[in-house]
């Protein structure tokens, strides 16, 4: 049911993404999120010649939430989704390299151009 969820929300959004930078997407994100109380930086680097963004995400509210109360960790139903949902509408490649619940001190995504 998550998946269906996700995959209306990003087909309604695809719209305003698609054919853009990944990076100009993130940038536009960086203006929303940490007004929600998300805590999170993005920096651009290379590989290869080909550009690739790093998301930082230090404070997840939904994961806040779901360890205050005691409920699963929300990673599948957000960013396991989202990161699917994104390669299967050719938004971008999203690549999981850390993540909080599995001990690490952040959360942290390896963002590319759908190639």
């Amino acid at each position: 049911i998550y998946d269906k969820i996700w995959d209306i929300d990003i087909q309604m959004r695809a719209a305003q993404v698609m054919g853009k930078d990944v990076g100009e997407v993130l940038l536009s994100e960086m203006e929303i999120f940490p007004k929600l109380g998300w805590k999170l930086w993005i920096e651009k680097r290379e590989e290869n010649g080909a550009s690739y963004w790093l998301e930082h995400l230090q404070h997840c509210p939904p994961l806040a939430a779901c360890k205050k109360y005691g409920l699963p960790d929300p990673c599948a139903i957000i960013c396991d989704a989202e990161i699917k949902l994104a390669e299967e509408n050719k938004i971008g490649k999203w690549e999981r390299l850390k993540h909080v619940p599995s001990g690490d001190e952040e959360c942290c995504f390896k963002i590319k151009n759908f190639e």
